[in-house]
């Protein structure tokens, strides 16, 4: 299914920018929407964490704290809207809630609230979510990505971060391991698919063992939709995979990975695979990932 509506958080940074780029990218080409959303804090919130943390006891905010909290989220938004029209304008996309059919088209939506709700409220009725990769660790933005990632049930397309989007090239690697992750990332990645140069990477290691299917397998299914691929030679040997599928990726030339999601938490899956922690830390190319 070509995707007709795309989810995208954005706080307005300018890291965050190549990702904006790439969704309008693929709203052009697939004649979609992008429902831009801005997550704003709760200034009653940030007061009573912050009063309960110095004073041990909850707070009531004074006026004057509050309206400065205000003030910023008011700053933040309009700063976040003005980058998000320049963009949006470089690419001849016009803003309307209320768009035509098969045409490109944007919104943008602020709102007071954590940005792992909306995630999941607007996430789940959306058909693909882009979100810049973080260029440092933090940990509220992995919550966030963990979100995307385990609680929408939707694809996610991570772009690394910077001031102009990387084209998406036709030249494509797909991370294969045989398991449901991997062929959900495949299904959900047949519109990027479509008429491009496609390969199958797949290997052994201490942590990720060979496919029950094969990549030849996974070949033939492609064929049925009209894509052709090419399965790479495997690699066997001690390592993380994580480190190869890079290296392949650059070797190829490809402009996106599409690979599989995993967690090792049972209980809250908030600790995610070391592949996928990996990827998320390192990968210089946009990644299409699904769980």
């Amino acid at each position: 299914m070509t995707p007709k509506i795309i989810l995208m958080p954005f706080n307005g940074n300018d890291h965050e920018l190549a990702a904006l780029e790439t969704a309008f990218t693929l709203a052009k080409r697939w004649k979609a929407h992008v429902a831009v959303w801005h997550a704003l804090p709760d200034p009653e919130e940030i007061i009573t964490i912050y009063s309960s943390f110095i004073m041990g006891a909850s707070y009531l905010p004074d006026e004057s704290s509050y309206a400065e909290l205000l003030k910023l989220n008011e700053k933040s938004r309009k700063e976040t809207l003005q980058k998000f029209i320049k963009t949006a304008k470089a690419f001849g996309i016009p803003c309307d809630d209320s768009p035509e059919k098969d045409k490109a088209s944007t919104s943008f939506h602020t709102t007071v609230d954590h940005a792992e709700k909306i995630i999941t409220t607007h996430g789940r009725l959306s058909d693909l979510i882009v979100m810049s990769r973080n260029p440092e660790q933090n940990l509220i933005y992995d919550e966030i990505v963990h979100t995307a990632m385990f609680e929408t049930g939707r694809p996610l397309l991570l772009v690394p971060p910077g001031h102009n989007a990387k084209p998406l090239n036709e030249k494509i690697l797909i991370a294969w391991n045989g398991s449901p992750e991997a062929i959900h990332a495949v299904t959900a990645a047949l519109p990027f698919l479509k008429n491009g140069d496609v390969k199958i990477l797949t290997g052994e290691s201490d942590n990720w063992h060979g496919p029950a299917i094969l990549p030849q397998d996974l070949a033939d299914y492609l064929d049925k939709h009209e894509i052709h691929a090419e399965t790479l030679m495997p690699w066997i040997n001690g390592n993380s995979p994580a480190p190869t599928i890079l290296s392949s990726a650059k070797k190829i030339g490809a402009g996106l990975i599409v690979m599989g999601a995993y967690s090792h938490s049972r209980m809250r899956e908030m600790i995610m695979g070391g592949v996928t922690a990996h990827m998320l830390r390192h990968a210089d190319v946009p990644i299409l990932m699904m769980h």
